[in-house]
């Protein structure tokens, strides 16, 4: 089943582009952090923003 099994994905032609947004957004974030807590805290998210964008660019509609 695995990761995109799981999910129910928006067929939306904008989804990726703005998780792609949200992704450059989140990673900037994380540069610029001021501590420590909020600096990982924004990788962890970039991570699951990463894993859900490349899940909905795999995922084969068939």
């Amino acid at each position: 089943m695995g990761l995109t099994g799981a999910m129910r994905l928006p067929r939306s032609p904008l989804f990726v582009p703005s998780l792609i947004i949200v992704l450059l957004a989140s990673i900037t974030g994380a540069g610029w952090a001021t501590t420590w807590t909020s600096s990982v805290l924004l990788w962890i998210l970039s991570g699951a923003i990463a894993l859900v964008m490349f899940a909905a660019l795999l995922h084969d509609p068939d």
